[in-house]
């Protein structure tokens, strides 16, 4: 079956290819009878394409193809001789008259070398050879005109200056020079280099009168390209000169279109001898597979799309808890969802995306209790796209998710507990200094906000939350008449407050938060121009979730009152961050905060 679609697309792909060639082109098996032939021989000698395929190559047309020398060319040179090029046939049909042709034979040998086809080039040279012979007796004039304007190239080379005299408009359009350059232009600069030793053996034979040069022969474009041609030189006397007449026919595209069915039957012999090897190697896969099958310690199955179980191995029987595996084979795979739904959305996405991984859901055991259960399954289709079976893989995961399930529990009871510390933590720096009471709390609130302006994560602004809430707690070690000094404070006084980011850090170091929280705490009077403490950090080396902290705290600090000084207002504050932005405070943490309160209309607590 694999061999004949492949044969089937290599023909259709081999008579595409066939139809793109302008010549008449014919292929013929081991019979000579046709195979195919390409639209311009249909075109050409009116032959129906119905009454053509499958008829001997002499029949077609009433038999008007009983030729003798096509007899000869095909029933005794190509038997000795793979290929055959410009056998010149001349005849009379009763259709388009009397045609002289130039046949070009090629075989080809098939799959594994067990048929041949024959594919027969045809070119009509009836007006070249009608063209040869008006060149011969036409006045200059004439001959200038039909040179010109002649389909194929053609040029006529001075024997005596070993150069082109004058070449028509097909040959400098084909090597793409012009009829100036073309006359600076001998034979050796018209064909590769490489090519060249067999372009002058072929010329000097020429000479010496062993034949009339006519080849398939490679040129060389101006642009260095090569296409191929069919050259048919003669030497002639023309107004009383030697010249060397030559007549090249581009026949690039047909040599590809050789190289491309080459091509594809050498590709259709590779893909037989894989498929071949494949198909030796099936049945020992296939037992290989039975057997992981029934021994994998996971469940497997495989079911159609409509809920049909076709297999199970013996892990799924022991999994569900049915008595075999006939057992199984009677239920419908919804009967076994704990909510029919959950198969529902299963085969939805089954259809669109072909696959689902690790998705976990209830099933219903033989005895009607229930399990959660992991399934992988993967659609399986056929060469049309159609979905043919399930194929699944099944682990029981009901003590994992129980598992889960208590550790959710407990994560959220560790939560209530660090939150309920921290709480009392902010609490106990509030009720030493009562002038401050509820600033660590509008601070955080106010830093979570500008953490979702910016898009953080929820972990992220969880950590920055907790971080607020505490930010001031080294202030526990600052004398509690210095926090609630009504005057300006000295200069020893403010250097003893400075110290409450580092004894922050101390004391909250050594807790082990989830999130940077004494970091956080140690660096938010720290300043992007370096101006900032303990450390003297600039930007760069201070954490984000500080530098929202930062600001937060700063038109906290700033809109409520003070024992030192009466509130100045959110708008001041604003102001002040706005002023030394990209300064002092991040950018970006600035312009969030702005935001905030500017069109959003956030307000402090």
């Amino acid at each position: 079956m694999f061999k004949k679609r492949t044969e089937t697309r290599s023909q259709e792909y081999s008579e595409s290819i066939i139809n793109t060639i302008r010549e008449p082109l014919i292929a013929l098996d081991q019979d000579l009878r046709v195979v195919t032939a390409s639209r311009s021989f249909y075109e050409v000698f009116k032959v129906n394409p119905k009454e053509t395929v499958g008829q001997l190559i002499y029949d077609l047309g009433n038999k008007q193809w009983d030729i003798p020398k096509l007899r000869e060319l095909l029933e005794t040179i190509l038997p000795q001789q793979a290929t055959f090029d410009n056998y010149e046939v001349e005849h009379d049909f009763a259709t388009i008259g009397r045609r002289i042709m130039l046949l070009n034979a090629r075989q080809i040998q098939r799959v594994l070398g067990k048929e041949r086809i024959i594919l027969l080039a045809i070119e009509d040279i009836t007006e070249r050879r009608q063209l040869e012979d008006e060149l011969l007796r036409a006045k200059e004039e004439n001959f200038r005109n039909i040179f010109d304007n002649a389909g194929d190239g053609i040029l006529l080379a001075d024997m005596e200056k070993k150069k082109f005299h004058i070449g028509n408009n097909a040959i400098c359009r084909m090597l793409g020079y012009s009829p100036e350059e073309i006359k600076d232009l001998g034979v050796m600069d018209i064909h590769p280099e490489k090519d060249l030793p067999y372009i002058i053996d072929q010329f000097e034979r020429q000479a010496k009168g062993e034949f009339s040069l006519s080849r398939d022969l490679p040129l060389k474009r101006k642009d260095g390209t090569v296409l191929y041609a069919d050259v048919n030189a003669t030497d002639v006397k023309f107004a009383g000169k030697n010249y060397r007449m030559g007549f090249f026919h581009d026949i690039t595209e047909r040599k590809r279109a050789e190289g491309e069915i080459r091509r594809l039957n050498e590709e259709l012999e590779r893909r037989v001898k894989e498929r071949t090897a494949q198909l030796e190697t099936l049945k020992e896969s296939e037992e290989r597979y039975r057997s992981l099958f029934e021994r994998v310690p996971v469940g497997l199955y495989r079911t159609t799309s409509e809920g049909q179980v076709l297999d199970v191995n013996p892990a799924l029987v022991r999994l569900l808890g049915y008595p075999s595996r006939e057992a199984m084979m009677t239920i419908h795979v919804a009967d076994g969802y704990g909510d029919e739904k959950e198969r529902t959305r299963w085969q939805t996405l089954m259809e669109r995306e072909g696959v689902v991984r690790g998705a976990e859901t209830q099933w219903r055991r033989f005895d009607g209790t229930m399990i959660w259960v992991r399934e992988s399954a993967l659609a399986i289709r056929d060469n049309e796209g159609r979905i043919t079976h399930y194929e699944g893989v099944v682990e029981d995961v009901t003590e994992h998710r129980q598992a889960e399930e208590q550790l959710q529990k407990s994560l959220q009871q560790t939560k209530k507990v660090l939150e309920e510390v921290v709480e009392a933590l902010s609490s106990i720096v509030e009720k030493r200094d009562p002038y401050t009471a509820g600033h660590q709390r509008r601070v955080a609130e106010l830093a979570c906000a500008i953490a979702g302006e910016l898009n953080l994560p929820e972990v992220q602004i969880a950590g920055i939350r907790v971080a607020g809430l505490i930010h001031d707690i080294g202030k526990m070690n600052v004398p509690a008449e210095i926090l609630s000094k009504s005057g300006r404070l000295s200069e020893a006084e403010f250097n003893i407050i400075k110290t409450h980011s580092q004894v922050g850090k101390e004391i909250l170091e050594s807790i082990d938060f989830p999130w940077p929280v004494a970091q956080v705490v140690h660096q938010h009077h720290e300043r992007l121009n370096g101006t900032g403490y303990p450390q003297g950090l600039s930007d760069g080396k201070i954490i984000l979730e500080a530098k929202i902290i930062a600001v937060a705290d700063v038109v906290e600090a700033m809109a409520s009152h003070r024992p030192y000084r009466p509130a100045l207002g959110v708008e001041k504050a604003l102001e002040e961050i706005s002023n030394q932005s990209s300064v002092l405070y991040d950018p970006q943490v600035v312009d969030a905060c702005r935001e905030l309160f500017d069109k959003k209309g956030y307000k402090l607590a």
